[in-house]
């Protein structure tokens, strides 16, 4: 059963560790094909 899930943080951008595992985990849940939404006051995702 396909998901939305949202990943919320004050920041996703640069290299910091938060933006790296939140980037891994949104890998692994769009191969399970569910949706990913990012929330935050600084957004540098794709």
């Amino acid at each position: 059963m396909k998901k939305n899930i949202g990943f919320i943080s004050k920041r996703f951008a640069g290299t910091d560790g938060v933006t790296s595992e939140a980037s891994k985990w949104a890998q692994v849940l769009l191969a399970m094909v569910h949706n990913c939404y990012w929330f935050a006051g600084q957004l540098d995702i794709d």
